[in-house]
């Protein structure tokens, strides 16, 4: 029997998604479809995955081979497909369930080499449509070829498409690979440079894992060879667009060089530590950056723009004196945010503790008359405070007299054997500080209570006494004193 539609997967250590995408495809409404997994050289756990499903499944076959990267591995599945049309997929991301139905009766319509849908990106619950997908939202059309429609050079991934296999054995399409990035770039521009009628579909038909900080994606990898990736394959495409029907269509150029330059910056301000081969890659990229000339680069945001002009003429140590002020520029507004974010949060945090405090003063019973005692913290606790504090315990054990200390500043033994201490910043401090009708310290109220600021409006302090220590400090028995501090 025909198979109808081959599903070409390349595999490299992606455990703990690769049995979610499996199962995405097995549950596709469109059956008659051929599961082609290609392991790259795998060392997790990825293939004893693809396995068990394999029993399951008769529709899986998996191929391994040693690691020489995607496109190899979808190069071999090429030659593995049995389908009349093909569709390329990671292994990290999903199909919607009717994605390979709803792309097989478009392209069967009109016999046409390729159609499109619509993909979507995703990490966790969150969702967005990728900028380069903008122009075909709610497309829908039919016999499309770079000549009417150029936009379709900016629908770069391989994905979201499917391709009829005689067409790309026609002209021999493969993907690049001698380069580990752009490698599909290569395959699917020279899809459209052949192609003379593409359609394309409003339809969701591919979601795309955005992958979470620090997991290693290969579009993330920053490197000289990525950089020569990049070029090499944007030279090559130039000469394979002027042997084509679409010599002449310069929007085709351009697009191509806005993504390849885009993708370029995305990358130069992590390389700017400069590797011991960046002297080489440096020289390549101002090369294409003359290439592309200057249209291009002023499309970039102001910055950016002026670091590429910079790198153009070969001014590295400017380029990179540039991308070190940008960076800094940007880590100061990143850590004034998080302040000023912090900030908000700590006065919605108060506002809300003292709202319910009364109440969980009143379920823990905390004494009335409450004196809280507490010094300047150091190391341990030594000062004018303490020794009062212990005279106070001496003296008045039945008085509800509490000292405020950091938890390292005094022994478990000797918490044991005083009793009446209070972690300083803790809840309990919190809670009795504010039902306080007496403060006793001898350098600030933060003594007693490290926010004392916030919650002064609301205590019910009535007394505050300053224990001066060593020397005598003029101005802060001054300001105690107008505080009427006893």
């Amino acid at each position: 029997m025909q198979i109808d539609i081959s599903v070409i997967i390349p595999l490299y250590n992606t455990q703990k998604y690769i049995g979610a995408a499996l199962q995405s495809v097995l549950a596709q409404s469109k059956k008659n479809v051929q599961l082609i997994v290609v392991d790259d050289g795998s060392t997790d756990e990825s293939v004893k995955i693809v396995g068990a499903f394999q029993k399951e499944h008769n529709s899986i076959e998996l191929y391994r081979q040693k690691n020489a990267g995607p496109a190899s591995a979808r190069n071999h599945g090429m030659k593995r497909a049995k389908g009349k049309y093909l569709m390329f997929m990671d292994s990290d991301d999903l199909l919607p369930p009717d994605a390979l139905e709803d792309l097989y009766v478009s392209i069967s319509k009109n016999s046409a080499e390729i159609t499109i849908g619509m993909m979507i990106s995703f990490r966790g619950a969150r969702q967005w449509i990728p900028k380069r997908m903008q122009p075909f939202i709610d497309l829908e059309a039919e016999g499309m070829n770079l000549g009417s429609f150029p936009e379709l050079i900016n629908n770069v991934s391989p994905c979201n498409k499917l391709y009829r296999k005689d067409f790309i054995l026609k002209y021999t399409l493969h993907f690049f690979e001698d380069a580990h990035l752009s490698e599909d770039l290569y395959f699917v521009v020279n899809a459209f440079l052949n192609a003379s009628s593409v359609n394309v579909i409003p339809n969701i038909v591919y979601n795309y894992r955005g992958r979470e900080a620090g997991e290693d994606a290969l579009t993330d990898q920053i490197s000289s060879q990525v950089f020569e990736d990049i070029v090499t394959v944007s030279n090559l495409l130039d000469k394979q667009q002027e042997a084509s029907h679409y010599k002449d269509v310069s929007q085709c150029y351009h697009d191509r060089y806005v993504n390849e330059t885009n993708s370029i910056v995305y990358r130069l301000w992590p390389y700017v530590q400069m590797p011991s081969d960046a002297a080489r890659t440096l020289l390549l990229l101002s090369d294409y950056l003359n290439k592309v000339g200057d249209k291009v680069i002023m499309l970039m945001k102001p910055m950016e723009s002026i670091v590429l002009y910079k790198l153009k003429q070969r001014k590295y140590d400017i380029v990179k004196k540039l991308i070190i002020a940008e960076k800094k520029k940007k880590r100061t507004y990143i850590s004034k945010l998080k302040d000023k974010t912090y900030s908000v949060l700590k006065e919605i945090f108060w506002a809300g503790s003292l709202s319910v405090a009364p109440l969980i003063q009143k379920y823990i019973g905390i004494p009335e008359k409450l004196w809280l005692i507490g010094e300047q913290h150091g190391n341990v606790a030594s000062d004018t405070g303490y020794q009062f504090f212990l005279y106070c315990r001496k003296v008045f054990p039945e008085k509800p007299i509490y000292f405020v200390t950091k938890k390292e500043n005094i022994s478990t033994e000797v918490r044991g054997k005083v009793g009446n201490i209070i972690e300083y910043g803790s809840r309990k401090n919190f809670l009795f500080a504010l039902k306080t009708e007496v403060y006793i310290f001898s350098d600030g109220y933060k003594d007693i209570f490290p926010y004392w600021s916030r919650i002064k409006s609301k205590s019910h302090l009535q007394v505050s006494v300053f224990l001066q220590h060593g020397i005598f400090a003029f101005k802060r028995s001054e300001y105690y004193h107008s505080e009427a501090v006893a």
